[in-house]
């Protein structure tokens, strides 16, 4: 069972690239309904884009390829396969370690793209977007993986982290 899930989480690295576009597709809705639900702007999403009304005029901002979710999960959907294949981990600790992380990385994209748009509405349209987008979203970007790393070795390594009680220093 575990070679199984193994095969089929190292064919989905692949796919998550190869249908990021439908991906992106559902993080521009993700995100412009975030917009509307804390009441920054009535977003839409249409395709890849998450459109607003700004000072009498519609913006928003495209979600290409560098910006999905996708690309930042399909090594850990590799890295997964890999460890269940050669079965230093357990079918519950790669699926439970995957399923973290993917959802760390979705919560930390969401978050980089709702700044991107309360910047757009703070700074305007030209001056938000490049504050935010460069400086602001790589930041947010770069916590978010580290994060999802640090959580994604620290589930698939479970206790063997900790050290036993025995080599404890009682002596305190």
């Amino acid at each position: 069972m575990t070679a199984t899930v193994a095969v089929i989480l190292g064919l989905c690295a692949p796919l998550l690239v190869l249908l990021q576009r439908p991906i992106r597709e559902t993080e521009a809705l993700l995100a412009a309904r975030v917009m509307g639900w804390i009441q920054m702007k009535p977003a839409h999403a249409v395709g890849t884009n998450v459109t607003f009304p700004l000072h009498g005029h519609f913006v928003g901002y495209t979600l290409t390829l560098a910006c999905t979710v996708a690309l930042l999960a399909a090594p850990f959907f590799l890295i997964d396969a890999g460890l269940m294949w050669s079965r230093r981990i357990t079918l519950r600790q790669g699926l439970q370690a995957l399923a973290v992380v993917t959802a760390i990385l979705v919560l930390v994209n969401q978050l980089r793209l709702l700044t991107i748009g309360a910047s757009m509405v703070l700074w305007g349209f030209r001056t938000g977007y490049e504050r935010s987008h460069v400086l602001l979203g790589t930041t947010l970007s770069m916590i978010g993986v580290v994060l999802g790393v640090i959580v994604f070795l620290w589930l698939l390594a479970g206790d063997s982290i900790l050290p036993e009680r025995s080599d404890w220093d009682d002596r305190g």
